[in-house]
């Protein structure tokens, strides 16, 4: 019985609309939820009297709500009320909960740019990275056309983004977008790493050729692939996949497409994770 899991309070008869979400909710975790994947949404236009009445009335939970409602008289902060709702639930580690509170804090102050701007810098962090990119081009339009150096880095985040999503091509488009808005040379060099990622060898060779400017990068790119591969060596992947050759190796057909499977399906769970939207 380890992994069974109370429900706190009741299941409402009747859902409760988070606006600012636009998702309905219709029990206590089911909130913690919809707060959690959305925290840079939450504001005092949601986290008001009105869903401290929803607890109440519809959940049942009047010790909670009473709670909710001595820190809207106190005109508390957001962080206070979210919080509060995530401790008396026990939905999430204290850890946790105490990075919600720092990151609800920091927000509150920020304007609407800044506020977007963390919000995808925090869905990347937690490779989200669809999320990200959508975040980081509503950036984009609202950054002032001649501010080319924050949309140099905006433009660079994406770039970042589609990397981690192994869609090289398109993430090659947007480093080297940044690198013409403002010459970093790390965008340069991002950009010629996706370019020998999805290119032949020769065709990659071939578009240096015609690119002398960028043979200083090139060779600082080359420098970097090389120490990346030596930490690769020691990493937990390395020896996945030199099992997975002995095996074939080795002739034993079955163990090798069954823990080849094993793999496979793995990674597929993890990037289904980072691309969530």
């Amino acid at each position: 019985m380890s992994n069974l899991s109370l429900c706190v309070g009741k299941y409402a008869k009747t859902p409760y609309l988070l606006e600012r979400t636009n998702t309905t909710v219709s029990s206590i975790e089911e909130l913690c939820y919809v707060m959690k994947e959305n925290l840079f949404l939450l504001d005092s236009r949601n986290m008001n009297r009105k869903l401290a009445d929803f607890i109440d009335l519809e959940l049942g939970l009047w010790d909670l709500s009473k709670n909710l409602y001595g820190l809207l008289n106190g005109n508390s902060s957001v962080s206070a009320y979210v919080t509060t709702i995530l401790e008396y639930v026990g939905y999430l580690e204290p850890a946790q909960i105490k990075e919600i509170e720092s990151l609800l804090k920091e927000n509150a102050n920020l304007n609407e740019f800044e506020k977007r701007k963390v919000r995808a810098d925090y869905e990347m962090k937690n490779q989200r990275y669809m999320t990200a990119v959508r975040e980081y081009l509503e950036i984009l339009n609202l950054i002032d056309e001649s501010d080319y150096v924050l949309q140099s880095k905006m433009l660079h985040n994406l770039g970042v983004a589609y990397a981690c999503m192994f869609l090289f091509e398109e993430a090659g488009e947007y480093f080297h977008l940044s690198y013409q808005k403002h010459r970093q040379e790390e965008s340069l060099i991002q950009y010629l790493a996706c370019i020998r990622m999805f290119k032949s060898e020769e065709e990659y060779i071939s578009f240096l050729s015609e690119k002398p400017e960028y043979f200083e990068s090139s060779l600082r790119l080359e420098k970097d692939m090389a120490a990346v591969m030596t930490q690769w060596k020691a990493t937990k992947s390395k020896y996945l996949l030199e099992e997975l050759l002995e095996l074939k190796e080795h002739g034993n057909v079955s163990a090798y497409y069954q823990k080849a499977e094993e793999t496979l399906a793995h990674l597929k769970e993890m990037y289904r994770e980072s691309v969530v939207v």
